[in-house]
């Protein structure tokens, strides 16, 4: 079966109404694009597939373009005789986006050649989709909507009714059995909630009843604080250390959804048999329970143990004799402080974590946008530095370093990433412009910071952290943003510089590129680096083509 014989067959297998033909020669790996005009197919750019990949970013939102090019893997769509998935892809003018339906099939002629027609379909006017992330907030507000409501109203059921209390209703054997029931008739009206949203429900109202925990062999002191709390609290009575842990244990294990208590203050005596106080406190610190929960310690005359009990973040020591009203209050406002700080500080964790999500996103979107530009600079430090190494063995760097370096230097221009291309794409600025152009190393350094600092690989940290932050130096002393000379900037950012050089002159098409680095050796460039650079320029070549 010739050519046209194969294109007559995806002729007769496609819509009329489309936007794009792409046709993949999976035997050759190369995609063609195709006009379809009075039943003809005509072929107006044929490109790499990897190509194809680069272009994308400029057509698919960057929300969807993960996904795309996941469902675009060969081998999958030949292994499924037909997909369809919609994206976003861009139509006309910057961040304006249409929907389009993508259909890949797969096509078999005598010959057993293959080929993948890739259609991106107009929606009809009558099959309008919604735009799904617009669809997934406003699903997310009516979610949390209803959970507070619920929450709230079974909430102050709990309070009224105790319902913890089999006697009110022998046949509600426990919260979560009563809540279950009051939920499932809830999702039968909003299937959508489904059972994440159960499990969350029982967890958030049933955090069991407030308690006290007092720990002191002295029976006098256990009692009056035991009668000072019982009117506000649950108090437990724990005979050890270890049962202090137990209970500890199973309170705050995130898993446990039927919680009896909630404990919400502890104090504490430090002369116990078996686990001491001090073993709890250490207990406690380990799993960051001490900075939760108010500690007060039960104090006798013992000064050196108080002062041992300091260096823990303990509220408060209690000294014997006391006053109980004084007691009262002061645990009472520990209480109180103690939950506005946790509230914050879960606010804050929440708050830093979404930051850095976002940040994660950018990052993807960063390797996925620039791949053609790391690749190469990344190919071209892996050569340079090599060369650089044999020609001043002080430079020289071992097999693992070299691929550590290479690595970082996947992210030197993530900062500039984040800047406006309104400025970007200028070639004359503005005092405000530049000092935003040369803000980029230290917002590079932020990012690399919050969410590619690799907590047990110290090589790439440093060598990733000298790129980011000193790649725009200069060997003058003219560069920023620290306006470092001569061999006080890292030695990998040296080269980088270099090679971003090289990178921007060929992609401007320039003659004489090693001739105009070589001109600012000694000024912008390390003459050794210049002059490694120079032994090595077939090698760049063959990479820049």
């Amino acid at each position: 079966m010739n050519d046209n014989s194969y294109l007559d067959s995806i002729i007769n297998s496609i819509p009329n109404i489309f936007y794009k033909i792409y046709i993949v020669d999976t035997l050759k790996d190369l995609i063609s694009e195709y006009s379809y005009k009075d039943g003809k197919l005509d072929c107006i750019n044929t490109m790499a597939f990897t190509s194809f990949y680069s272009d994308l970013s400029d057509l698919v939102h960057p929300d969807d373009i993960k996904g795309y090019i996941d469902n675009l893997n060969i081998n999958t769509i030949e292994g499924t005789p037909t997909q369809e998935t919609r994206y976003k892809y861009r139509e006309g003018k910057e961040d304006n986006y249409k929907w389009y339906t993508n259909i890949a099939k797969v096509i078999t002629n005598k010959e057993n050649r293959k080929v993948v027609l890739l259609l991106i379909e107009t929606m009809d006017d009558d099959y309008s989709i919604e735009d799904k992330s617009k669809k997934e907030e406003d699903l997310e507000k009516k979610e949390k909507l209803i959970f507070d409501r619920v929450c709230d109203t079974l909430q102050q059921l709990n309070r009224i009714i105790n319902i913890n209390c089999t006697s009110h209703n022998p046949e509600i054997k426990s919260i979560t059995e009563y809540m279950s029931g009051a939920i499932g008739e809830l999702t039968g009206e909003f299937p959508e909630i489904g059972e994440r949203m159960s499990q969350e429900l029982i967890t958030n109202v049933n955090e069991g009843e407030k308690a006290i925990i007092i720990v002191d062999d002295d029976a006098i002191t256990r009692n009056i604080l035991q009668r000072t709390f019982q009117n506000s609290y649950k108090i437990l009575v724990c005979d050890g250390g270890q049962e202090v842990i137990d209970l500890l244990e199973k309170n705050y294990d995130s898993k446990t959804i039927d919680k009896k208590y909630k404990i919400i203050g502890l104090f504490l005596d430090l002369n116990m048999p078996g686990v001491d106080g001090f073993q709890v406190l250490d207990y406690m610190n380990s799993k960051n329970l001490i900075n939760r929960l108010p500690v007060v310690i039960i104090s006798g005359d013992e000064h050196e143990k108080r002062e041992k009990a300091y260096m823990y973040p303990i509220a408060d020591v209690l000294e014997k004799p006391f006053n109980i009203n004084i007691v009262k209050h002061r645990m009472t406002n520990l209480i109180k402080l103690y939950k506005a700080n946790n509230s914050l500080n879960e606010i804050v964790i929440n708050q830093h974590e979404e930051i850095k999500n976002v940040l994660r996103l950018l990052v993807k979107s960063y390797l996925l946008d620039c791949d053609y530009t790391i690749k190469r600079v990344c190919a071209y430090m892996k050569v340079l530095m090599k060369q650089l190494g044999e020609d001043y063995p002080d430079y020289k760097v071992d097999e693992n370093r070299l691929e550590k370096i290479v690595e970082a230097a996947k992210y030197y221009n993530i900062g500039l990433f984040t800047l406006p291309k309104t400025i970007l794409n200028k070639t004359k600025f503005t005092k405000e412009e530049l000092q935003i152009i040369k803000s980029h190393p230290q917002i590079g350094i932020s990012i690399f910071n919050s969410v590619l600092y690799h907590q047990i690989d110290r090589i790439f940290n440093h060598y990733a952290e000298d790129m980011i932050l000193y790649h725009e130096e200069q060997y003058d002393g003219t560069g920023y943003p620290g306006g470092l000379s001569g061999d006080q900037i890292p030695i990998v950012a040296q080269v980088l510089s270099v090679i971003i050089e090289y990178n921007d002159l060929v992609l401007r098409k320039e003659d004489k590129v090693y001739d105009k680095i070589k001109a600012e050796s000694g000024k912008k460039f390390n003459p050794k680096v210049v002059e490694s650079l120079g032994k090595v320029l077939p090698e760049f070549e063959k990479i820049s083509k």
